[in-house]
């Protein structure tokens, strides 16, 4: 799960032949714990597949802990559910072997980017 202001480091993920993987749930809310305007943006598409995004909710939460940190006005969301958008993986059909996703975000004037590392086995 990622947000703006959390850390954001290199992912990987992986996944069978033929099976589309979860890439991320991106947590985009105000203080108020409602959804914030987020703008996603594919800067460099997988070669060997495609990527959807959807609307979801989640508890913002990644590995076990608050994705906001105490003093983030954010923060008491923890509990809630949150509005995320999702990117789903699908590799073309018979592919296997590495493909990378790269995505801009650009949420309340901030923009980053993630790149994704997928594995098809």
């Amino acid at each position: 799960m990622i947000a703006r202001g959390a850390p954001v480091s290199q992912q990987d993920e992986n996944t069978a032949a033929g099976r589309p993987v979860v890439l991320f749930h991106y947590v985009h809310i105000d203080r108020a714990c409602g959804p914030s305007a987020i703008a996603i943006r594919l800067t460099t598409p997988p070669t060997h597949g495609t990527v959807a995004i959807e609307d979801g909710e989640e508890r913002p939460w990644s590995g076990g802990r608050p994705m906001f940190a105490p003093g983030d006005p954010r923060a008491h969301c923890g509990n809630s559910l949150a509005a995320t958008k999702d990117a789903l993986y699908t590799p073309a059909p018979g592919f296997t072997g590495h493909d990378t996703v790269v995505v801009e975000f650009t949420e309340d004037g901030t923009t980053f980017t993630d790149a994704i590392e997928v594995s098809v086995w």
